[in-house]
């Protein structure tokens, strides 16, 4: 929050434009936030509808100078702007006490406005939580990359009480700052900083790392200022430690990770790509059901096939809209002996929808196959956008439990 630009509200507001986007911004956070809001500052709601509202918290805010409260709103309504609203409810429940997030659950918002609400209280509890919010958006946004537990020297023998370790794993309620900073703290590993540990209600807990690529210096006029270049890393460890969901730019949260899990279970373990196959029946089973429309959760909105069964074998792409289907386009071009479906070695790229319903309103949303061809079978992962985690586990689990098609993140 505090890398805004230094400019007073009444700087930005005054400005032409400002006065009809604030006003917007305020009429989108809903009647139950908006009436929080007045009460809070002081102002009457009896009767007010969303737009009087808005209109009386704006014009209280319009004084000069204008209030701290105001300044600290609009600056929440520009960091939040483009986030999930699922990944901010998901971290900020996990911080919040329970009473809190009874209450905000309980209160008449809209999505933004539930949104908002969090954002608000972890602002006012911690202000430097901020930072975990806006981490954790993002690498919801982005998606993770999958990888599973083993052994750091394949070709030896680990003791049997090694083993037993790795076997039994470890209770993630138990890893905390502290105890993460003392796995951290080995010599001769780069210098990495925890943030916070979140535990989540699946069971599984997010670590927030700071972690050092390099010395950076920066060149001014009569000096060099020299620092770090970091980066943010955020780590999900599931099921007693035996899986972590990494989130970096440079692909380093697979080690970092690795060196936990050898401190915390005092064993040579590291964690490698996760790999799983599904047969050629299970994956027939699943385009047949699609093209049919038969499946009530998941729709066919895209095909990408390398070669097209069509004179030339040319590159072909067919999409329709996320909430649309594409089976009845497959079964016409089906009828005149044109299957696109047939051979998956020339399937690029496949596109589902899913829907998921929210705050009363259904939203689909598209997650992406592509098929690696492996001994007989096949390695099948999928991308995603701004997908909520637990719609992305349902998909999986979803496919799995139909389809015997089991489904991994893309690196």
């Amino acid at each position: 929050l505090h890398s805004f630009p230094t400019r007073r509200a009444s700087d930005l507001i005054a400005r032409p434009q400002y006065p009809d986007h604030v006003g917007r911004r305020l009429r989108g956070l809903g009647k139950g936030l908006l009436q929080s809001l007045c009460l809070w500052v002081g102002l009457p709601i009896e009767g007010a509808t969303v737009t009087k509202l808005a209109s009386s918290l704006h014009g209280a805010a319009s004084k000069d100078p204008p209030p701290i409260w105001f300044q600290d709103l609009f600056l929440l309504l520009e960091l939040l702007k483009g986030k999930s609203p699922e990944a901010i409810e998901t971290v900020a429940r996990a911080m919040l006490p329970e009473a809190v997030v009874s209450l905000i659950e309980g209160g008449a918002f809209t999505a933004n406005g539930r949104r908002m609400a969090y954002a608000m209280k972890v602002y006012h509890s911690e202000p430097a939580d901020l930072s975990l919010l806006v981490m954790f958006a993002e690498a919801e946004r982005v998606g993770y990359t999958r990888y599973t537990l083993a052994l750091a020297d394949e070709g030896g023998a680990a003791s049997l009480a090694e083993a037993e370790r790795i076997k039994k794993g470890m209770d993630l309620t138990s890893l905390t700052v502290p105890v993460v900073e003392r796995a951290l703290a080995a010599p001769g590993r780069k210098r990495s900083q925890c943030a916070r540990v979140m535990h989540e209600k699946g069971g599984s807990a997010v670590v927030f790392l700071y972690h050092m690529l390099r010395e950076a210096s920066i060149p001014q006029i009569d000096r060099t200022l020299f620092g770090d270049e970091v980066e943010t890393v955020v780590l999900r460890f599931k099921d007693r430690i035996r899986f972590v969901e990494e989130r970096s730019t440079s692909r380093s949260g697979a080690a970092i990770a690795g060196a936990l899990a050898s401190h915390l279970l005092n064993a040579k373990v590291k964690y490698v790509d996760e790999t799983g196959s599904s047969t050629q029946q299970a994956l027939d089973k699943l385009l047949t059901t699609l093209a049919n429309d038969g499946d009530e959760r998941l729709r066919l909105v895209e095909i990408n096939l390398r070669q097209a069964p069509l004179a030339g074998a040319p590159t072909l792409i067919l999409r329709c809209d996320k909430s649309a289907s594409l089976a009845v386009t497959v079964r016409a071009l089906e009828a005149r002996q044109i299957p696109l479906l047939e051979e998956l070695e020339d399937v690029e790229q496949l596109g589902l929808a899913m829907d998921h319903v929210t705050g009363g309103k259904r939203r689909p949303y598209i997650f992406r196959l592509q098929f690696e061809a492996v001994d007989g079978s096949y390695v099948v992962r999928y991308s995603c956008g701004r997908v909520p985690s637990q719609l992305r586990t349902q998909f999986e689990v979803h496919l799995e439990e139909r389809y015997d098609v089991r489904v991994i993140p893309a690196a």
